[in-house]
């Protein structure tokens, strides 16, 4: 039985790092959840106008190979993020 690896990537202004970490994982993972944008009101002179990223790293991440459709893009912005970060 060959198990199931799922990666979680929480990611901003990542254009440095981001190919070379979905490059690290992908034979091993299942799938990839990417999960870009800002992180809260704190966060707010990292992020453009809709919370994003302000480099090219949704554009790397949509760039990246990916022929067995193992990444999940999630953006937009975490306003409760501390909030649904303590419940766990």
């Amino acid at each position: 039985m060959r198990l199931k690896h799922s990666f979680g990537i929480i990611a901003l202004n990542a254009e440095r790092t981001i190919t070379l970490c979905l490059a690290g994982i992908y034979a091993a993972a299942h799938e990839i959840i990417v999960v870009e944008g800002q992180a809260g009101p704190e966060a707010a002179f990292m992020a453009d106008a809709d919370g994003g990223s302000l480099d090219s790293t949704v554009n790397q991440i949509l760039a990246f190979d990916d022929p067995q459709r193992k990444i999940l893009l999630v953006r937009g912005r975490w306003r409760d993020k501390t909030e649904m970060s303590n419940e766990y």
